[in-house]
């Protein structure tokens, strides 16, 4: 496509109209900061939280590397009273629990954040509070990519793996957090995280189960009214051009009949 065209708008007619947008798939209302390993660790949220590359780890196929000893990237903080943490975790190494992929706040008793392998080795888990973990019931499955999502609206914290939720829970509010944003391990001595990270994002709200998913499957929505939203698949992205970019391999959209 030409870069930077945008159709004038529908015909009349269509029953199928998808004008893919970085803004509509990409960068979410309310988002405080948002990583991708094709753009490294510039924030492409509107509010500048860039990142820092600590302990020599590197990007490949567009996904940010974690070798589970120094290597993190580090973000200024961002205090969200209700919050979205969301992360696409490859793990090559669940033999330890405790496994932060992404964390706000210190290494103290404030903070919350996310883990393939939490308390109870394998869970996908949340920290919460920065002392208190929540496991859920659904394992993760070392060496495969998959979307965990945390939301807290002030009062339940909801885990999602792929889209669906795995664990609805009331704790006591976390504490204010302090110190920095990190990706990759927690700046304690929990077990750094094994594998690799993309698609990071926090948002200042919880977002909804629908809005989940519809992130999980990236989904293009039709403007033709007709409903026949679009997903993209297996690495599929829009561009910064807000055009559809595929890599080979298995990467497809697929569109209802």
């Amino acid at each position: 496509g030409v870069p930077g065209y945008r159709p004038v708008g529908l015909l009349g007619g269509e029953v199928l109209a998808l004008h893919p947008s970085r803004h509509d798939v990409g960068v979410l209302p309310d988002t405080v900061l948002q990583l991708d390993g094709k753009t490294g660790v510039t924030d492409q949220s509107p509010m500048g939280n860039d990142g820092t590359y600590n302990g020599g780890m590197g990007v490949t196929d567009g996904k940010f590397v974690f070798d589970g000893t120094d290597d993190n990237i580090s973000c200024p903080i961002v205090t969200p009273t209700s919050w979205t943490l969301a992360a696409r975790i490859n793990s090559d190494n669940l033999s330890a629990n405790r496994r932060l992929a992404l964390y706000v706040g210190d290494g103290g008793s404030n903070g919350f954040g996310i883990a393939s392998s939490g308390n109870v080795t394998g869970r996908i888990s949340v920290l919460f509070g920065g002392v208190a973990w929540n496991d859920s019931a659904s394992s993760y499955t070392a060496g495969v990519d998959t979307h965990i999502v945390a939301t807290w609206d002030g009062t339940t914290l909801t885990i999602y793996k792929d889209g669906s939720s795995v664990l609805s829970s009331t704790p006591t509010a976390p504490i204010t957090p302090t110190g920095q944003v990190t990706v990759g391990d927690d700046n304690s001595t929990n077990s750094a995280h094994i594998g690799t990270v993309d698609d990071i994002r926090i948002l200042d709200r919880a977002l909804s189960a629908a809005e989940v998913l519809s992130l999980y499957n990236n989904d293009i929505s039709d403007e033709s009214g007709n409903g026949n939203d679009a997903s993209m698949n297996n690495g599929v992205y829009v561009g910064e051009n807000n055009d559809i970019v595929f890599e080979g391999g298995t990467d497809n959209i697929t569109i209802p009949n």
